[in-house]
């Protein structure tokens, strides 16, 4: 039933019914209260009344009112002065109802809120745990919220094949949890700990996931068109055949990460840590590289047309086969790289470091490269 109506309203409605409970409770003191108040203030008006008339004529009954107070003395029952000046110091002040009202409301709601708290996160975990393998949300978005704004981790949640879209999830701890093909669309998981996470399969578009540590997560075949992953730490990451078209990775760590065959076409890459990369057949068109390390990483097959590789580190970078036509590489630093078979048509290699001869002349259309005019020279060009 709770995962049906949702988490929202059957917290609300338990809520409602606790609430009304103290309330109650409250007004039943407050009544007491006001009753001992009217009492306290009836008998001081009458006590007052009494004194007036035995000021009258205290001289005439001077020995009687000896003779009352030896009795009253004597007799306890009537000895409650004490009583009367105790209570009168507590509500002889009390002129505003709706103060006293206040404060017994909120001593009453208060008296058990950590108890309460527990409860409510018992609750939300009961609603997140029953809507399993259901495919709408079934109230998990709002108990997932609330859990996370209580500061309780979330860690080995599983919530697969589900539809989680838009959830707001700002660093939550997630170590290990299971989103396999979950619609995570427009969603913001920034600063969340994600790391081991199963995203194989998830949409993540337009997915706010900047700072988000997802190391070694598994991002296999999973579409995240224009994610904001900024400052993200990716390294070791699984995104084969993973959609990044528009993503933003800018100052990103990808060490070690798998990109083959991924589609990261205009994707911005620029400043962002690819050292030891797997890049192997991935769709790197117009991709904005620039300043990137790539050293020791795997770009075999790639396709880099139009990219922006300049100032980037290519030291020991495979790029066998790789189409470099029309790609912006200079200033890039070639050491060691592998040209074998690299399509160099039109691409531009001005100011390029540790650029040698041999390396060219291993590549395809290097006679139809932009270099300088000293290279030019040493290539045998006019």
């Amino acid at each position: 039933m709770k995962s049906r109506i949702g988490f929202e309203p059957y917290f609300i409605f338990n809520w409602i019914k606790k609430i009304a409970a103290r309330t109650f409770m409250a007004v039943i003191v407050f009544i007491l209260i006001i009753g001992s108040i009217k009492f306290i203030k009836k008998y001081s008006n009458i006590e007052e009344n009494s004194q007036s008339e035995n000021s009258k004529g205290e001289q005439i009954n001077n020995q009687e009112n000896q003779t009352d107070n030896k009795d009253n003395q004597a007799n306890p029952n009537n000895n409650h002065e004490w009583l009367q000046q105790f209570l009168r110091v507590i509500f002889e002040d009390v002129d505003n109802v709706e103060h006293l009202v206040a404060i017994i409301t909120v001593v009453v709601l208060s008296w058990d809120a950590p108890s309460q708290r527990k409860r409510t996160h018992y609750e939300a975990w009961q609603v997140v745990n029953s809507a399993q393998g259901q495919g709408g949300s079934g109230g998990r978005i709002k108990a997932l919220e609330y859990l996370n704004k209580e500061r309780e981790s979330i860690a080995g949640l599983t919530a697969y094949r589900t539809d989680l879209t838009g959830i707001k999830l700002q660093k939550a701890d997630l170590f290990r949890a299971n989103f396999r093909d979950t619609c995570l669309n427009n969603s913001n998981f920034k600063g969340a700990m994600l790391r081991e996470a199963k995203l194989n399969g998830a949409k993540l578009r337009n997915t706010n996931l900047q700072k988000a540590d997802l190391s070694r997560a598994d991002i296999e075949n999973a579409k995240l068109e224009n994610a904001d992953l900024r400052k993200a730490n990716l390294s070791a990451v699984n995104f084969n055949d993973a959609d990044l078209i528009d993503a933003n990775l800018e100052d990103a760590n990808l060490t070690n990460a798998n990109l083959q065959n991924t589609d990261l076409r205009n994707a911005n890459l620029c400043c962002v840590n690819l050292n030891r990369t797997q890049l192997t057949s991935a769709n790197l068109c117009r991709t904005d590289l620039r300043a990137s390390k790539l050293i020791d990483s795997n770009l075999k097959d790639a396709n880099l047309w139009r990219s922006n590789l300049s100032n980037a580190n290519l030291h020991n970078a495979n790029l066998k086969r790789a189409n470099l036509s029309l790609a912006n590489l200079q200033g890039a630093d070639f050491k060691n790289a592998n040209l074998n078979n690299a399509d160099l048509y039109h691409s531009n290699l001005k100011n390029a470091k540790n650029l040698t001869v041999e390396q060219v002349q291993a590549a395809n259309n290097w006679d139809r490269a932009y270099y300088d005019l000293e290279f030019r020279q040493k290539l045998g060009l006019s």
